[in-house]
């Protein structure tokens, strides 16, 4: 069999996607984009060894201002591409409700850009936007314009509970939000399990009992109640946890051998999940 061709497009995904990705061509989409947190970020990168040390360079401002482009793309969403009247009545909304200003600005872009990414999914397609708390309440309404409010499937939390600081007016922010959504009732999702902590799964069960054998066991309705299993706590371990819409999975530190010295580096762990859950081998 021919090698697999494997791109890396390197730009404004609307350019690329409108240029480049025909329809319903994608399985899977996952977004980790600016969260209008007024940040500048620069990316690490590693030149040829005959250009010496690794270099930096910008690789997005994070802020966002209403300009003459933003008021392009504000006018072609209005046009309602695709017949998406839905995402047009729900951008003029929210003009009129917070103005011309940078919040707006940034919608904007995501909500183009959100519109071709829904036109180069497949019927089967997932798609996965990570966000914080700055926009996510509005992007959740501009996803539901574009995808449809019947197939937003979950919000998954992300806690990277690491570094617990005390505040007085709010509590530690430690998690972000993963919104995720299908283009169909075609999809399902593969099943994913985690591993069981030993310690932690015998410190949240107090009815562990032991049988003649030495064999520590529970009994569980599996799901089903009014009926009871007796289920082996070594099987159960071994089985592993289906998983649920909060993932624990800790941020990269100074020493991981994944880090870039990127400040929105993500763990491989997070995209393996999705990945596992909404991808096939192959």
């Amino acid at each position: 069999m021919p090698e697999r061709t494997r791109k890396l497009f390197y730009g404004d995904c609307l350019d690329v996607m409108r240029g480049m990705i025909p329809d319903s061509s994608v399985d899977l989409v996952y977004l980790d984009p600016p969260f209008n947190s007024k940040a500048t970020y620069n990316v690490l990168f590693k030149p040829p060894k005959e250009l010496g040390e690794a270099a930096q360079i910008k690789a997005f401002e994070d802020t966002w201002h209403w300009t003459v482009q933003t008021e392009s793309e504000y006018t072609e969403i209005l046009k309602n591409p695709y017949g998406n009247t839905d995402l047009a009545n729900l951008m003029s909304a929210l003009k009129t409700f917070l103005g011309v200003n940078d919040m707006m600005a940034y919608l904007v872009h995501m909500a183009n850009r959100l519109l071709e990414i829904r036109r180069v999914m497949r019927d089967t397609g997932s798609i996965y936007l990570h966000c914080d708390p700055t926009a996510s309440h509005y992007l959740k309404l501009v996803m539901d314009a574009v995808f449809g409010a019947r197939y937003f499937r979950n919000e998954i939390i992300w806690h990277y509970g690491q570094r617990i600081a005390l505040h007085k007016r709010h509590f530690s922010k430690k998690h972000d939000v993963i919104f995720f959504y299908s283009k169909s009732n075609i999809k399902a999702l593969n099943p994913v399990s985690i591993k069981w902590d030993r310690e932690k799964f015998l410190s949240h069960r107090h009815d562990i009992k032991v049988d003649n054998n030495g064999r520590e066991y529970i009994w569980t309705d599996g799901g089903r109640p009014g009926v009871r299993y007796k289920r082996y706590v070594d099987e159960v371990l071994q089985r592993g946890k289906p998983l649920d819409t909060v993932w624990e999975i800790p941020l990269l530190n100074s020493a991981s051998k994944e880090r870039l010295s990127y400040p929105t580096q993500k763990p491989l762990a997070l995209l393996k999940r999705i990945i596992q859950a909404s991808s096939n081998e192959g």
